[in-house]
Parts: C-alpha cells; structure tokens; sequence
C-alpha cells in the first residue's frame, strides 16, 4: 500500500481558519524528518534565519523536535508573531484549530462551540501524525 505524500496529508485539513497570528500556540513542537528537510530547504532557498537559536533534536522513528525552554515561543516566528515558514510550516500547526487539544490559548470556548468547530478526532489526529512520520521513508 503506498504511503500518503505530505502534501496528500495536509491537503485533509482545512485551509480556513480564523486565526489573529498572535503566535501564542506556538511553542514547542515534534515534526517529522521530512517536514523539518522542508523547512531548512526554505529556509535556504528564502534566506531566512532562526530569530533565535534551536537544537533539533532527532527522537525516535522520524521525529524532530524543537528543544526550546519552556514557555518560549516557536524558534521560526518573527518579532511580530509572524511564522517565517507558513508555506511550509508542519502538520502540527496546521492541525491547531482543528482538533481538541490544540485550540486557541486565546479564544476559550463552550464544550458546544468546539463540538461545531473541531474537524478532526484524537484518533484522527494520531493517524496524520503518523502517517506524517512515515512519509519520510519513501
């Protein structure tokens, strides 16, 4: 059975989103192997610069994470909140807004709105990730 693409997988989560790019749900996150390739890739071709240090750290099965302390934001935001790689930017920020767990820090909502407003289950979640791990081995 052949394995999803990236972009195979991020082309199942909505596009629209209503968010005020305030950066507060960036933080520390887990990517896979190929996302982070995606990412420097960009980086190189759009000369782009980490606004501050980050140590990838490469855990186990195709994960990447970025070690930042805790409570700092994303190494790949700007001084405005701005994400320098959105076009690239991974599964996990793509999924913020779509999914319990990863909501708004900002926007509290009843159990009702977000029933409304999440497009994908926990289960649901771990199989893109999953499937995002696993996209690097082809």
């Amino acid at each position: 059975m052949r394995k999803p693409t990236l972009t195979e997988i991020y082309s199942q989560i909505p596009q629209k989103l209503d968010c005020r790019q305030c950066g507060g749900c960036c933080g520390n996150i887990i990517i896979s192997k190929l996302e982070m390739q995606n990412i420097i890739s960009f980086c190189e071709e759009n000369k782009i610069t980490f606004t501050r240090p980050a140590v990838f750290v490469d855990t186990v099965r195709g994960m990447v994470t970025f070690n930042i302390k805790p409570g700092s934001t994303c190494p790949l935001l700007s001084a405005e909140h701005k994400c320098l790689v959105y076009p690239v930017r991974p599964l996990i920020c793509r999924l913020y807004g779509h999914a319990h767990g990863l909501d708004c820090p900002f926007v509290p909502l009843s159990m009702a709105e977000a029933k409304k407003q999440y497009v994908f289950t926990d289960s649901q979640v771990n199989r893109l990730l999953r499937q995002s791990r696993e996209a690097w081995k082809t």
